[in-house]
């Protein structure tokens, strides 16, 4: 049996992609699955991404999928879901998962300008 030594409390987002509300912990499991089920790991998703694959999309979100626990395959992702709906998901999961990050962006952003307009 393991131990959890995490105390930490991951970010979540809401999805009704499933047609059932569900939250998703954002966290580096969907790496594992990606890898596993589709031999990708980040450069190459990158790479099928900038392709503009709509496949890649649902990769991912099948992937998001398994790495919180729900038993669906990528034949059912891609048979229930429309491009819109696996595009939003995989912004919904990147927006939290770098929300800080975007926030300090543009404060920093901001700073610089207003010392611009400053001098």
């Amino acid at each position: 049996m393991m131990s959890n030594i995490f105390n930490n409390t991951l970010k979540s987002f809401k999805s009704d992609i499933t047609g059932e509300e569900r939250d998703y912990k954002v966290n580096n499991a969907v790496w594992i699955y990606m890898d596993s089920l589709f031999g990708m790991n980040q450069t190459e998703f990158d790479k099928e991404l900038q392709n503009g694959s709509n496949a890649a999309m649902a990769k991912f979100t099948t992937s998001v999928m398994k790495a919180n626990g729900l038993d669906v395959t990528y034949e059912e992702v891609m048979e229930n879901t429309t491009p819109k709906s696996v595009v939003k998901f995989y912004n919904d999961f990147f927006d939290i998962a770098f929300q800080a990050d975007l926030k300090e962006a543009a404060k920093k952003a901001k700073a610089a300008l207003a010392t611009r307009k400053a001098r």
